[in-house]
């Protein structure tokens, strides 16, 4: 088997982060000749799939259990989002005074529940794909935080035509 073989295998479109890392290592140690991690990594990232690698365009990766890290996250958010289920209409909906209304604009603002206990993952995996997408790395400690972020995004989304909204 040559370098050249291994620089073909690309991530299946159904293949976790952990399958394709795990599987490529095992075809790097086949080589005759060892591969530096740094050109491992390259060419791993550059053979996942197309959503890995946007998400990954600003970070730079130093090993593969970084990259093995920050992949699971990412897969985890992307199994989020794909999971998106809108909000109910106002009459279905078991909190009516709760229930989201949409303002006529193309963008309602996220506003922040009251109760304690509330955690911000809960928030983060019931928001909408775009904003999930664009939380992907972003770790949240806080409601306020959410919101601040949220309200970012939704400037980006409203004055930024070229991000693409889902």
């Amino acid at each position: 088997m040559t370098l050249r073989s291994k620089r073909k295998r690309t991530q299946g479109p159904n293949e976790s982060i952990g399958v394709y890392v795990s599987t490529m290592a095992s075809l790097f140690s086949r080589l005759s000749i060892k591969v530096p991690e740094g050109n491992r990594i390259k060419i791993m990232v550059r053979n996942l799939s197309p959503f890995y690698q946007s998400q990954l365009g600003l970070v730079e990766i130093k090993s593969v259990e970084e990259l093995l890290s920050i992949g699971r996250k990412l897969e985890w958010r992307k199994t989020c989002a794909e999971r998106y289920v809108p909000p109910p209409r106002r009459q279905q909906s078991m909190e009516p005074d709760l229930a989201y209304m949409s303002s006529g604009s193309s963008v309602a603002s996220v506003e922040a529940n009251s109760r304690p206990a509330l955690k911000c993952w809960n928030m983060v995996r019931n928001l909408s794909p775009f904003y999930q997408s664009q939380l992907g790395l972003v770790e949240i400690k806080s409601v306020e935080e959410l919101l601040s972020i949220g309200r970012k995004l939704e400037w980006r989304k409203i004055y930024l035509p070229s991000i693409k909204v889902s």
